[in-house]
């Protein structure tokens, strides 16, 4: 076999190789964003026509990405996030990273509320704990104008 067309074979071997290895989130992909996509069209009360027209598609293209049968070019992607209101990873794998980010600075005010709570509590019980030292300090405490006299 001659080099140039060993290196054909080569390289017609990896190409087969490389559609047989598996690939679960692209699997995942593959069935979950063309429901997505039908869902937010729905959402924004559009036909599968009104949003390939604003999104500078031929006719029948957005049906396709929806049924799954091709998949939508990059720009179209970043166009349907500003269109849906979404960002990227959610379009493309129905992770909300935003929400996530929220609720985990939700987690963390409830966190730092509690804390502040809990220290509250405990500067409430020592002054009550100590409320006669305090009135004696303040009943015999000369006022700062006062004491440079």
């Amino acid at each position: 076999m001659s080099p140039r067309k060993k290196d054909e074979h080569n390289h017609s071997n990896k190409k087969r190789q490389s559609k047989n290895l598996p690939c679960p989130s692209f699997d995942i992909f593959l069935a979950e964003f063309p429901k997505r996509l039908r869902k937010l069209r729905s959402e924004r009360g559009l036909t599968q026509e009104q949003l390939g027209e604003l999104l500078g598609l031929k006719e029948g293209s957005f049906g396709n990405y929806e049924r799954g049968k091709s998949a939508p070019p990059l720009k179209c992607l970043f166009l349907m996030t500003e269109i849906f209101h979404v960002d990227l990873d959610y379009l493309l794998y129905g992770k909300d990273s935003i929400r996530l980010e929220r609720e985990n600075a939700m987690d963390s005010m409830k966190e730092s509320t509690e804390r502040i709570r809990k220290f509250m509590e405990k500067l409430h019980n020592i002054l009550r704990e100590n409320a006669s030292l305090i009135d004696e300090a303040a009943d015999g405490a000369v006022p700062p104008d006062k004491a440079q006299e």
